[in-house]
């Protein structure tokens, strides 16, 4: 049975809504991970549909949509400009350094925007049944009302857009071809072609396709994840879980994401040829968008996987994890 249509759409044409809990902000690099596979497991009353493979597009022209979330303009500023399409969209930004905390989502660490999401996030968001996303419409639109996202430059006309809540994260990718654009989701259902799969929940990818269908397309752009050998996994074992994982933390900024393992920090294995001078990390390659699909590189240059933000003044790269340099990254 399928959700009840006129359910979702009351839920996108009502303008008010209590604000998303904060998430607890966390220093430690893996719990970031926790947070990208935390999820809500309440179901939506009435919406029994089990199908994991696609789902019925909320109408982009309806009004309700219209009235609660912004579109995205058809093209990003040239040159760029920090908060222009974020605020054109009725959003409020702020960097680190004009706040008092540290901001709603550790996936968005310098720049942040709350606002209404963008109306693409939003119907991803929306359209995803039950089983694949396991929070309640009315929760979903709470959280898309009041959400803490970002723009950044993207390969195709229009920007790409991180959006982070406590629940999920989507991100877009942009495309030359509008028709390639694909939709990262984190904290959906595991299925055999997700990525990064902890507690049930992982990462999958979306792309519309005729008829307003959101299809998941992770088997056509995402490659597999880094397999150890046997070797590797009782070299690793003893000190790490030899499992490798994404690090999604440049998202806000780039469309690249990384698969690390991560040692005890306590004993580095600094002489490893895949640790990196970062935490305890340990490089196991980056997925890079490319445009139609993410490839696996194993080195990319400084512009793909950019060094932490500092404070207002600092020299860029000065971040005792960053400064170092990173074997991976080149100049």
């Amino acid at each position: 049975m399928q959700c009840d249509k006129n359910q979702v759409d009351r839920e996108l044409g009502h303008p008010d809504g209590s604000q998303a809990i904060q998430t607890e902000q966390s220093m430690h690099h893996r719990q970031l991970n926790g947070l990208v596979m935390g999820a809500v497991l309440s179901v939506v009353a009435g919406c029994a549909q089990d199908s994991a493979r696609s789902a019925t597009r909320s109408p982009a022209t309806s009004p309700a949509t219209e009235n609660v979330y912004p579109a995205v303009p058809s093209f990003s500023p040239k040159p760029w400009k920090r908060f222009a399409l974020e605020q054109g969209m009725g959003a409020a930004c702020s960097t680190r350094s004009q706040r008092t905390s540290s901001g709603r989502s550790v996936l968005l660490p310098a720049d942040e925007c709350i606002g209404p999401a963008p109306r693409p996030l939003a119907e991803v968001i929306l359209s995803l049944p039950s089983a694949d996303l396991g929070v309640a419409t009315e929760a979903r639109g709470e959280a898309l009302k009041h959400a803490a996202y970002v723009a950044s430059p993207g390969l195709g006309a229009r920007a790409d857009f991180m959006l982070a809540a406590d629940a999920f994260w989507v991100r877009s990718f942009e495309s030359r071809d509008s028709r390639h654009t694909v939709y990262l989701v984190g904290g959906v259902r595991c299925t055999d072609r997700a990525l990064d799969c902890k507690n049930s929940r992982g990462v999958r990818a979306f792309r519309y396709e005729e008829k307003g269908q959101l299809v998941d397309v992770s088997g056509e752009v995402l490659p597999p994840a880094p397999a150890l050998s046997e070797d590797e996994v009782r070299h690793y074992q003893a000190y790490a879980e030899p499992i490798p994982f994404l690090d999604v933390s440049r998202l806000w900024q780039v469309p690249v994401l990384r698969w690390v393992i991560e040692s005890d920090p306590d004993a580095p294995l600094a002489d490893d040829p895949r640790y990196y001078n970062d935490w305890a990390y340990l490089h196991f390659g980056f997925l890079v968008w490319t445009g139609q699909r993410f490839e696996l590189m194993d080195k990319v240059d400084r512009a793909r996987w950019p060094c932490r933000p500092v404070a207002e003044g600092r020299a860029a790269c000065s971040d005792p994890l960053d400064n170092r340099g990173d074997r991976f990254v080149t100049p």
